[in-house]
């Protein structure tokens, strides 16, 4: 059991994966030394005035994951652009190049108050856990989408260590 923070999902979160994403990692075993800050707003974002990440995970031993959760129950791109749901409106930046602004505006952050977090890994993922995700692109690792039947089928501990795992020999081979 992992520790959230806030202890308890904010009654004003709209996302059903978000909820769905915030249940899990509370109540996986495998999760107890982790610490988990949920919906963290971020004042000094790296590309916009002020941002947020849906999760931030800290794994002992193996990194920091900033993760974002798109609760949608369809999705389509167009010309790069993404189309959640019945949104009519584009996200023209994607959901991994989302979590990868709020991983810099973290890490940079942290960093800055404290060089010892310098050597920490940090990476990004997104979960899809409503849909199965179709595509492909050279935008993201396929072991940073994590879509339907992973979520549904393996504890989330498992497939976060995983995501962290593969980028460690990603970082160490490049």
């Amino acid at each position: 059991m992992a520790r959230m923070i806030p202890p308890r999902i904010a009654p004003d979160t709209l996302s059903p994966g978000e909820i769905e994403v915030f249940e899990r990692l509370r109540g996986d075993p495998a999760t107890e030394d982790w610490i988990v800050l949920h919906s963290l707003d971020i004042a000094e974002h790296r590309t916009q005035l002020a941002g947020e990440v849906d999760f931030v995970v800290i794994v002992p031993g193996h990194g920091v994951l900033c993760l974002e959760v798109k609760g949608c129950r369809s999705l389509r791109r167009e010309n790069g652009d993404w189309y959640y749901g019945r949104e009519p409106k584009p996200d023209r930046r994607g959901p991994f190049r989302q979590a990868s602004e709020a991983m810099y505006s973290v890490k940079h952050y942290l960093e800055e108050r404290d060089n010892r977090l310098r050597p920490l890994l940090y990476w990004t993922a997104v979960i899809f856990p409503f849909i199965d995700v179709p595509y492909e692109s050279v935008e993201w690792h396929d072991w940073q989408l994590i879509d339907r039947l992973p979520f549904k089928d393996i504890a989330i501990s498992t497939l976060l260590t995983h995501v962290l795992a593969c980028a460690h020999r990603f970082a160490t081979n490049t």
